[in-house]
């Protein structure tokens, strides 16, 4: 395992936090090579770091936003660059505790943050965003509940 080509074909992990205030949901929008994208706050843990910690970390960083993490909500996989890159990512219920959105800071200048929306399900529902189809449906179904 050791051997760099070995692991190149296993998907990287991330947490993410999806955050509600007052039945909306903060999305981020990234602009990647292939177009924007809407999503979540989150990132990669370090090593060592523990998962709700982490989460914690990344929704700070890229939102200025304090929160609570709390259960894991689901967990899903995707892919870019044609299969050849993939992440799994683990998404948490997180409630906002302090905070303004500020998405200036984002230390991530690969994926620039360029905008974000507090959105309630309805209009996630309308699929006028561009984003991952696992995560629209978390974000419906955790809606529901």
């Amino acid at each position: 395992m050791g051997d760099t080509e070995a692991t190149s074909e296993f998907a990287s992990a991330s947490v993410r936090g999806l955050i509600e205030s007052s039945g909306q949901y903060l999305l981020l929008k990234h602009e990647m090579s292939t177009g924007p994208i809407w999503g979540v706050p989150g990132g990669r843990a370090e090593i060592g770091e523990d998962p709700r910690e982490a989460v914690a970390r990344e929704v700070y960083e890229e939102t200025r936003l304090e929160v609570d993490v709390g259960n894991p909500l689901e967990a899903f996989s995707y892919t870019w660059n044609g299969g050849d890159s993939g992440v799994v990512s683990v998404i948490f219920e997180c409630e906002r505790v302090g905070g303004t959105v500020d998405i200036s800071a984002n230390p991530d200048r690969n994926e620039p943050i360029t905008g974000y929306r507090w959105l309630g399900p309805a209009a996630v529902a309308r699929g006028s965003l561009p984003m991952e189809d696992a995560l629209e449906r978390v974000v419906l179904e955790h809606a529901s509940e």
